[in-house]
């Protein structure tokens, strides 16, 4: 029997009401000794996938679904002798990889135009066609980390050594804001960002015609976030739950039982699908613990997933 379902009454969440989550778990790994690394999933009859057939020779951190094919993927995994992560593009369907950089540190996002955008080891923003061609550094001060595309796909906010910036797509300065510190999202006129007063993280809108600010939507530990293809819809999650927030109501709706193992949901602009990053922590010996990354495929309704199986 699994331990991690989908949520079909889809509870209502008032706008504002900060989320208390209870802890995650310790079981929710489902690991009983060190053999027994996968729960008893159920098969999955909507992809017809067997899940006997796992493997867990990847290790994969993060995800990107590409916003014009919905069967290519870019993603980051861990491979033997590299410190850093080696960024892919994968074709689900023909099952052809390619290797675009082997330097990445851990973010990486994509425009509509199909330009990658993230930091390398040596905190420094880097971008790339997602045909592996055009590679160009875009920050040199050893300093600048989550790279996030405005949804024109011309400008991009960053984190920097002393606040957050915001640069055109050849790397040059064109705004600053002061006194926030996480990655902003932008979305017209209105910025996105996290703020955090006593261990409780609120998503924050600013809208900077006129300077003002309004709490989208509130809850304990750290969570990620990003906007739907039309910018009406804010996904996000924490360790726990993955929510769906409505940008103009602030009315929220939970998804996703995640109860700590799946993470970094993304949702593909063209099938609809989400894909997320299913860790698992396992005794390597009885001073090692392993994690590795394994990456799923969700339905729309998130009903049903597989299991990605990437070339080793």
């Amino acid at each position: 029997m699994s331990v991690f379902f989908a949520c079909k009454k889809d509870p209502k969440i008032t706008p504002n009401q900060i989320l208390v989550e209870a802890p995650v778990q310790s079981w929710s790994f489902a690991c009983e000794d060190t053999t027994l690394i996968w729960p008893a999933f159920p098969p999955e009859p909507a992809f017809g996938f067997n899940f006997a057939d796992l493997s867990s020779s990847e290790s994969v951190w993060r995800v990107v679904p590409d916003p014009i094919d919905g069967n290519v993927i870019y993603y980051l995994n861990s491979e033997k002798d590299l410190k850093a992560h080696c960024l892919w593009k994968y074709n689900i369907k023909t099952k052809q990889r390619i290797l675009l950089d082997k330097n990445v540190m851990n973010d990486v996002f994509i425009n509509q135009n199909g330009w990658l955008v993230y930091e390398t080891m040596d905190w420094n923003i880097y971008k790339i066609k997602g045909n592996g061609d055009s590679l160009t550094q875009l920050t040199f001060d050893g300093g600048s980390k989550f790279p996030r595309w405005t949804d024109d796909g011309k400008f991009i906010w960053y984190v920097g050594l002393d606040c957050v910036h915001k640069m055109d797509a050849n790397g040059v300065r064109v705004n600053s804001l002061n006194g926030v510190y996480s990655w902003v999202v932008q979305i017209k006129h209105f910025l996105y960002y996290v703020k955090s007063v006593n261990n409780v993280f609120s998503i924050t809108e600013r809208d900077t015609l006129t300077n003002t600010e309004r709490n989208i939507c509130s809850g304990e530990n750290a969570f990620n976030w990003y906007p739907n293809e039309d910018n009406t819809i804010m996904y996000w999650w924490n360790p726990n739950h993955l929510y769906k927030t409505n940008i103009s109501s602030g009315a929220t709706t939970l998804l996703f039982y995640c109860q700590g193992r799946f993470h970094h949901f993304l949702r593909s602009p063209v099938s609809k699908h989400f894909f997320a990053i299913d860790f698992n922590l396992y005794p390597v010996d009885s001073k090692t613990i392993k994690q590795t990354g394994q990456l799923f495929e969700f339905s729309e309704d998130l009903q049903c997933r597989r299991k990605i199986l990437l070339p080793n």
